[in-house]
């Protein structure tokens, strides 16, 4: 997307959200960038909808990553690489006349003299200008194709986490200009949105061109994408799962609305192939007496043999990558980024809770109840795991009764032994825990940031520790008893010796999003040192009702410059 049509489909989305989305739908907004760290998991959260939305950044293209010499689009590189020599000619000529503009505007005629003088000097720098153009192109489409491939992984990897979802299943691609197989085999309708909105051939506030561009788009107008190009993928996969695309509109909220409302109407009509000969075989869907009405389904299934992966360690990687939870063992992830001396470390902790563990009966013969551990810790933009956590641990419950107690009290808890150290930045943990004596999996991730506290001029936070009222220190769950209190600790980092114009606020949230409780809190305890860090603490009274809650901290300067949010999420056993 460009930096416009990302601003406003964002917002169209924020407003979809925060209007439309109701405690029954389960919906989870994931970046095409190409990031395993821009996964977010299905949720009735709006608060982590919403979250969600804000952490996703505008991903440059391939084409626009790295800023070309001559500032060929696809279109252009494509019809180049293509052998088009029309538009090689073109693009050459462009590159001549803006390299001539600029250098006359600079009061340089060197450039004119080399263009005039004619003869074999001329034709040998215009034939080297060609091979150059001809570069460039290629360079362009190598990154497209890769932005292609990101955003085919994606797809395949949410069509597949899909498929044992029941009952209708949409996906709605905001795109501008793809993995249809998959999405037929696990009954994905995919809806795609152009976020373009009513097409204009005006240039765009994102659009570096010069005059001499601008007058060879308006007499070379053939060299640019056709709308109906721009938008020829997403018609192919829209067409192949039974979706549709909603194009030539500026209401991005409205064709959402419509997409979800078509899927609120549907028939499933099913059947056991015979054999699963792994064949592509095409399906004809028509309806007896009713020849005036549409009928939208897929266009056939693949007769795949599935293998079986249950129990092994590619059923736990897939699951961690999934953006379907896993909640056969519900599962908290926590990442608490806190000060220890000069250094910013990570204690992550993962809790089930004690009423879904299945513990051996006291007279079973076999006594050990093991669980197995995987957590992967992604940066922001980066698809290879930075930290990784793997473990199985076991209790020998007839050796170490304590254990059972410990178990059947809080549960199982994980914190471990060595806390992670990272470099400043927007960090995810992803993880997943498996019972092996039931195979039973439960998946939860959970986003965090470590702040550049080098950064004197930057006011940053820790994150928001919660703990009950006495204890010390993170054990690993941010589970409490209802009606019980809890300690919030914090730190802000860098901020100036004048807090008259610092509005910290504390927000309690329930599961839905409402507020509960909202405070205005004083900023305390500034001291000196290497950075200036203020230790802030509060107490609040845990709601009494079961269920998932966040606290919300934020803090805000005066004139706008500071502006720091941190959220911490718990649940009332």
């Amino acid at each position: 997307l460009s930096s416009d049509n990302f601003l406003r489909s964002r917002q169209a989305l924020t407003e979809y959200v925060n209007a439309k989305l109701t405690s029954s739908d389960m919906a989870a907004i994931i970046s095409t960038g190409g990031s395993i760290a821009s996964l977010q998991q299905f949720t009735n959260d709006k608060g982590r909808l919403l979250s969600a939305l804000r952490r996703i950044a505008l991903q440059n293209t391939g084409a626009s990553r790295i800023r070309n010499r001559f500032n060929i689009n696809l279109a252009e590189a494509t019809r180049i690489e293509s052998g088009d020599q029309r538009a090689l000619d073109a693009v050459v000529n462009r590159v001549s006349t803006e390299s001539l503009a600029n250098q006359l505007g600079a009061g340089s005629s060197s450039l004119a003299g080399d263009l005039s003088a004619g003869g074999t000097a001329q034709r040998a720098d215009r034939d080297a200008l060609r091979n150059q153009v001809q570069n460039e192109a290629r360079t362009v489409i190598s990154q497209s194709a890769q932005d292609l491939r990101n955003v085919i992984a994606l797809f395949s990897n949410l069509f597949r986490s899909m498929a044992d979802l029941p009952g209708r299943k949409i996906a709605v691609l905001v795109t501008e200009s793809f993995a249809i197989d998959l999405a037929r085999r696990s009954g994905v309708s995919v809806y795609a949105l152009d976020a373009a909105g009513l097409r204009t051939k005006n240039t765009t506030a994102s659009e570096y061109i010069t005059g001499a561009g601008l007058q060879t788009r308006a007499t070379n107008s053939d060299f640019a994408f056709s709308d109906f190009e721009n938008l020829s993928a997403a018609r192919a996969l829209v067409a192949g799962t039974g979706g549709q695309l909603f194009a030539n509109t500026n209401d991005i909220e409205g064709g959402l609305e419509r997409a979800v409302q078509d899927s609120s109407s549907y028939y499933v009509v099913g059947f056991k192939p015979q054999s699963l000969d792994n064949k592509f075989h095409r399906l004809t869907i028509s309806i007896k007496g009713k020849s005036g009405l549409i009928v939208r389904a897929r266009h056939g299934y693949l007769a795949v043999n599935q293998e079986t992966v249950g129990g092994t360690s590619t059923e736990l990687a897939a699951a961690l990558i999934s953006p379907i939870p896993r909640f056969d063992l519900p599962l908290e992830v926590v990442a608490n980024v806190v000060p220890k001396g000069s250094e910013q470390i990570v204690i992550p902790g993962l809790h089930v809770g004690r009423n879904y563990l299945t513990l051996p009966e006291p007279t079973a013969s076999d006594q050990t109840s093991a669980y197995e551990v995987l957590a992967w810790v992604f940066a922001a933009g980066r698809d290879q795991p930075v930290g990784a956590i793997k473990r199985t641990l076991t209790y020998d419950l007839a050796k170490n009764p304590e254990e059972r107690a410990k178990l059947k009290a809080s549960g199982f808890v994980f914190v471990p032994a060595q806390p992670m150290t990272l470099p400043a930045g927007a960090y995810q943990i992803r993880a997943v825990v498996r019972e092996k004596t039931t195979g039973l999996l439960g998946t939860g991730y959970q986003f965090f940031e470590v702040p550049d506290v080098e950064n004197t001029k930057t006011v940053s936070m820790s994150s928001v520790l919660l703990t009950p009222v006495g204890q010390t220190g993170f054990n690993g769950t941010n589970s409490f008893k209802g009606g019980t209190e809890m300690d919030v600790q914090f730190v802000i980092y860098n901020s100036s010796k004048d807090i008259s114009g610092l509005d910290q606020r504390i927000m309690l949230l329930d599961e839905h999003g409402k507020t509960l409780m909202f405070a205005t809190l004083p900023v305390n305890g500034l001291s000196s040192g290497p950075s200036t860090q203020a230790v802030q603490a509060t107490r609040l009274k845990v709601p009494a009702t079961r269920g998932r809650y966040a606290v919300v901290v934020t803090l805000q300067g005066a004139k706008g410059k500071i502006d720091v949010e941190r959220r911490a999420d718990f649940v009332v056993e």
